[in-house]
């Protein structure tokens, strides 16, 4: 079983600098040239791991990541929970009772029998884009062929937001269901920069920044 972590990679020793705004490149050149670009069009500011530890400590962090309670952003601090479990959950969303209910069933990198509700509460990045859109993907075997259905549960609100949903068609066997949380497409970091010169066709001047949630597996 596997979980989504997200990170950074340059030469600059500034982990978590991963504004698509302030990118000073990969390979450490942090100033602008003539062209405009800061680096290769092909690198990205990177991304950020989430981490639902019960306590800030070592052993606590450990504990949660070899659990797989984890999560990936593009870069935002979006901020993701996802759980299944047997019984809907009515409390009042991002309340102890709410995440209470939540952890009777399984957290995201967990396994579990027969689960038929599924929970998402995200609250978004204050300082990036709004959400657009809240998806749980899907992924079985048909036989020996992978199959991906992905389900679009909408964002409501520009606020902390908790979603439940139930799989409309399960699948016999094992499966595995994971959140995906996209916002607003926003400029990528060398649009300005495109704009001064000629950057090849392959390279987008919109991005979606999205966070994943671990999945988690079920067997029915």
């Amino acid at each position: 079983m596997y979980g989504f972590v997200s990170s950074t990679d340059t030469h600059l020793g500034t982990p978590g600098l991963v504004d698509e705004e302030q990118f000073m490149g990969h390979g450490g050149a942090g100033e602008s040239s003539e062209d405009g670009l800061v680096d290769s069009p092909y690198f990205n500011p990177g991304g950020l791991t989430g981490v639902w530890a019960t306590e800030n400590t070592r052993a606590s962090l450990f504990t949660a990541l070899k659990n797989r309670e984890v999560y990936g952003t593009s870069g935002p601090r979006i901020e993701l929970r996802f759980f299944a479990t047997n019984t809907a959950n009515d409390a009042t969303c991002g309340s102890d009772d709410w995440l209470h209910n939540a952890y009777q069933g399984t957290p995201m990198g967990g396994t579990g029998d027969g689960y038929s509700f599924f929970h998402v509460w995200v609250s978004p990045d204050e300082d990036s884009n709004p959400i657009q859109d809240i998806q749980i993907i899907k992924g079985w075997l048909d036989g020996t062929k992978p199959e991906e259905t992905i389900y679009s549960v909408k964002s409501k609100s520009s606020g902390l937001e908790c979603i439940s949903w139930v799989d409309p068609d399960p699948s016999s066997g094992l499966s595995f269901y994971y959140a995906r949380v996209l916002e607003e497409p926003t400029a990528r970091w060398s649009a300005s920069g495109c704009q001064q010169e000629t950057c090849p066709d392959s390279i987008q001047q919109l991005i979606q920044e999205r966070a994943w949630s671990s999945p988690i597996w079920i067997h029915n």
